[in-house]
């Protein structure tokens, strides 16, 4: 049990940093000290990835599937918070989908 939460389920959930052990009680413990750092960052992980959901359909709806796919491509890099704010924002000042790719550029 102890080896697949801290070998499985904890990098499945983007904590890749966790306490490798075969030691049940070694990684009870640990995620009792850590509980609120890998939380906050799962649920910032889960923030970023909705933002980018929203990102994406907007992109289809306002400028095609084609638009959407391009765009898609570009923001698997895009891992900075605030960068992803700036292009929700881009997507509702942009008027065409070559605006906003220019913008991204």
């Amino acid at each position: 049990m102890a080896t697949w939460i801290s070998h499985v389920l904890l990098p499945g959930m983007g904590v890749d940093d966790a306490l490798k052990s075969d030691n049940l009680e070694e990684v009870l413990e640990m995620l009792l000290n850590q509980k609120e750092k890998w939380a906050d960052r799962v649920r910032r992980e889960a923030r970023r990835e909705t933002k980018l959901e929203v990102i994406l359909t907007l992109a289809g709806h306002r400028f095609g599937p084609q638009s959407e796919e391009r765009l898609a491509r570009l923001l698997e890099t895009v891992t900075d918070s605030e960068r992803i704010d700036e292009i929700i924002r881009w997507m509702v000042d942009c008027k065409t989908d070559e605006a906003l790719f220019a913008r991204l550029a």
